[in-house]
């Protein structure tokens, strides 16, 4: 059967509150799946502008919008928060230890957008200098699907943020 195929033997998230109670539903189709917890798939730090939307930023601290457009988002750390690239850097080091762990079983990830987008990244084995051009792939959209599969040495993606599991009568 194809669901039997997709089906994850393993599960890893944050440990946040909100990441485990949005991945549920996820891991209780997935019989019921232990959620492995791991910091590295935290999303990203904003630091102090944690509370903000982009607008307040603007508003607020111009000369920060106005550093954020000349690093690039990317590259972009705000006071006591991480870039995308310090996302990644973490990424990369989980990335190590997953295929170590995860021994040949396909596994679900529960992570917010930056996440996903630094896993992207990661994944494709791009390099640090294409950072910039993941962010082409935003937004990420809630509860969307990303898989990809995995021969060992390199990940081929097969699909990406994918919502059709959540329009009735269609399949993902």
């Amino acid at each position: 059967m194809e669901a039997d195929r997709e089906r994850a033997q393993r599960a890893a998230g944050e440990g946040s509150p909100r990441a485990v109670w949005e991945a549920g539903p996820v891991t209780w189709d997935a019989d019921r799946l232990r959620i492995i917890v791991d910091e590295r798939l935290r999303d990203q730090e904003a630091g102090e502008f944690a509370r903000y939307n982009l607008a307040a930023i603007a508003r607020l601290y111009p000369e920060e919008l106005a550093r954020r457009e000349a690093e690039g988002a990317y590259a972009f750390r705000p006071p006591g928060g991480e870039s995308l690239a310090d996302v990644v850097t973490r990424l990369r080091d989980f990335h190590v230890g997953l295929r170590e762990r995860a021994d040949g079983r396909r596994v679900l990830i529960v992570a917010h957008d930056s996440v996903v987008l630094g896993l992207r990244h990661v994944l494709a084995q791009s390099p640090d200098s294409d950072l910039a051009a993941v962010l082409g792939h935003a937004p990420v959209l809630n509860a969307s699907i990303s898989v990809w599969r995995s021969d060992g040495d390199r990940s081929e993606l097969v699909r990406f943020n994918d919502i059709s599991h959540l329009v009735r009568g269609r399949t993902a």
